[in-house]
């Protein structure tokens, strides 16, 4: 899947739509000028990404430039292709073995239901801060991992504050009722002063305790304290491991 047109057909297999023709009908298009995407005779424009994407709930940046993969494209971190070639030392002495990818079944987006809501936020100050509303804008497929669990939200990421680990843009799933732990990304919600609203941060979680919470931001690489007292709530990004109940 080195290629645009690749990844599109890769996208779309994934999806359950079985052929091209079915696909183009879907979102309106001729025939003959899809397949043309396809085959990659013709050019993947900005908007036909967006709207194939949206279609086949990828992203956009992937389906053109490869990056942002989704869990179906996305190799498994240390694996390549196979075969694999890996290093074992025995009796002092390094071997080379041949290794194989064991096969992994993915679960098809028809096994994944589309009710999980997509809240809705915006921008609020150079410090990171955005507002969360509680209006949903948009649901979005339900991981593997999550299925059954009540109360999970996303939220599209605003603001640049920590990259390069979150791009502005990303989808993030959050769970209120994880459990957090120092070094997890969490969505903090505190309020600022008694009749000022409630401001939301998506950051490390370095340490909290009774008095006061503390996050880092990666960009500017900065330490964010609270007064506990002001803190609504800690929610905790989920982790692609906790996306996949690994």
């Amino acid at each position: 899947m080195n290629t645009p047109a690749a990844r599109l057909r890769a996208a779309r297999e994934h999806a359950g739509y079985r052929s091209a023709a079915q696909f183009a009908r879907e979102i309106d298009t001729p025939e003959v000028t899809y397949r043309a995407y396809e085959n990659g005779t013709r050019t993947i424009q900005l908007d036909a990404a967006r709207a194939f994407a949206g279609k086949l709930d990828v992203s956009w940046t992937w389906i053109l430039t490869g990056e942002d993969a989704p869990y179906f494209a996305a190799p498994r971190p240390g694996l390549a292709e196979p075969p694999i070639v890996a290093i074992s030392r025995q009796g002092g002495k390094l071997n080379a073995l041949e290794m194989t990818q064991a096969p992994v079944t993915v679960p098809a987006s028809s096994e994944m239901p589309r009710d999980l809501p997509v809240l809705g936020t915006a921008a609020g100050s150079k410090s990171g801060a955005f507002q969360l509303d509680n209006v949903i804008i948009d649901y979005v497929r339900r991981p593997p991992g999550l299925i059954g669990a009540a109360d999970v939200y996303a939220i599209y990421v605003v603001g640049d504050s920590m990259e390069p680990m979150i791009a502005p843009g990303e989808l993030r799933f959050v769970h209120p009722h994880r459990p957090i732990h120092a070094g997890d990304v969490v969505v903090l919600q505190a309020r600022n002063g008694e009749d000022e609203p409630i401001s939301a941060y998506i950051k490390k979680l370095v340490r909290r305790s009774e008095d006061k919470v503390v996050l880092r931001q990666l960009n500017p690489d900065t330490l964010l304290e609270f007064d506990a007292r002001a803190v609504v709530a800690i929610h905790k990004v989920l982790t692609m491991n906790d996306l996949f109940g690994v």
